[in-house]
């Protein structure tokens, strides 16, 4: 017999612009370099943008880049941040402030193996996290944010990597290979709802990603905070950004 799960709107949203972001240089560990004055001015915007969309918490991960982003929109709208490990990026300590040209290629390839082949076990690089490990990692924050019981939308600030791998493999309306395809600017928002099981996607960034994901009217504006650089590799799918 089929039950009515409560359902809990959720917007993710990738952090501003960061220092290693301008400089091309791959980076996933604590504590992180800090926005560049593009980014913090993109989360200046993002927090305009969410403005008026009734939102009741922020939770965003640690690292300094999404702290900083969350902070800016915190302060804008009037609301607390909650810091949750849970929310960091992909670990790839071996590739830790490498240039993008050479992190990126071996990336790409455990992207695709996450994301096409179905090899969640895989790992980027030795002493690095599976991407088993990531989904896992989210699911978890997404529990607790869930058992908030929070009756207006929940802004989630993280990171480009993780978001693009662990949103579209547990939305039940998304391919696994979205991310891939659909990578995220800085600041760009993701729109969907959580039943406590499996998530669904309103919106990708400025577009739904099909007739059948509007199960809920998006709450933000179709347009969608970009970076200042969209050549950039720090724009690409598991820059560790």
């Amino acid at each position: 017999m089929a039950t009515n799960r409560r359902v809990q709107r959720l917007i993710f949203a990738r952090h501003g612009e960061s220092e290693t972001n301008h400089l091309n240089q791959f980076s996933t560990l604590p504590p992180g370099a800090p926005l560049s004055a593009a980014g913090h001015l993109q989360s200046i915007e993002l927090s305009k943008q969410l403005n008026g969309c009734g939102i009741e918490r922020i939770f965003a991960s640690p690292l300094q880049r999404a702290a900083d982003t969350a902070h800016v929109i915190g302060q804008a709208l009037d609301l607390p941040v909650e810091y949750h490990d849970d929310l960091a990026e992909i670990r790839v300590p071996p590739l830790e402030g490498e240039p993008s040209s050479i992190a990126m290629p071996i990336m790409d390839r455990v992207w695709d193996q996450w994301t096409r082949q179905g090899q969640l076990t895989a790992t980027p690089a030795p002493q690095s996290e599976r991407g088993l490990d990531v989904l896992a990692r989210l699911r978890s924050c997404l529990d607790h944010i869930y058992a908030g019981e929070f009756a207006g939308p929940v802004l989630v600030v993280g990171h480009g990597g993780m978001l693009q791998l662990t949103v579209p493999v547990l939305s039940v309306n998304l391919p696994d290979d979205h991310g891939q395809l659909n990578w995220m600017r800085n600041c760009q928002t993701v729109e969907t709802t959580w039943d406590g099981a499996a998530l669904t996607c309103v919106r990708w960034g400025e577009e739904p990603p099909g007739a059948e994901a509007r199960s809920a009217a998006p709450l933000t504006p179709a347009h969608t905070v970009h970076g200042t650089d969209d050549r950039s590799a720090s724009f690409r799918p598991g820059t560790g950004e």
